[in-house]
C-alpha cells in the first residue's frame, strides 16, 4: 500500500504512534515523502504523458531508475518538478546544464514500481 500523505510537522510521539499503527517507517524519510508526492501527482495527472524518446536522455539518468520502472513512469518523473532540483523537472535540470550526479542519486532513491 502506498501512503498518499506526506508526514511532515509531526512530533516524535505522533510518528511513533503512526508507525505502531502500521504506517511504514520509510514514509517519514526524504525518499518516502518524495514517493508519496510522486504518487499524488500521478493520481492528479492526466492519463497521458508527454512523448519522449528516452534514448535522448543521458544514459546515466535513465539507468538510475529502479529496475522494473516502466517507460511511462520514467517519462512522468522526468517531466515533473522535484524540490531537490530547485523545483525544476529533471528534463529542465539537464537542459540547464546542472549536475547529472545529483539527478542520478535522486532518481535512484525513487520507488516508482
Amino acid at each position: 500500500m502506498t501512503y498518499l500523505f506526506v508526514m511532515t510537522g509531526l512530533s516524535d510521539a505522533e510518528r511513533r504512534f503512526a508507525i505502531a499503527a502500521g504506517v511504514p517507517a520509510e514514509a517519514f524519510t526524504r525518499a518516502g515523502r518524495r514517493e508519496a508526492e510522486l504518487r499524488r501527482a500521478q493520481l492528479n495527472a492526466a492519463d497521458t504523458v508527454p512523448d519522449l524518446d528516452l534514448r535522448t536522455v543521458d544514459h546515466r539518468v535513465v539507468s538510475a531508475f529502479p529496475s522494473g520502472t516502466n517507460r511511462r513512469d520514467k517519462i512522468f518523473v522526468l517531466f515533473n518538478p522535484m524540490e531537490e532540483l530547485d523545483n525544476m523537472s529533471p528534463i529542465d535540470w539537464l537542459a540547464a546544464g546542472q549536475s547529472v550526479d545529483l539527478l542520478v542519486e535522486l532518481i535512484g532513491e525513487l520507488d516508482v514500481c
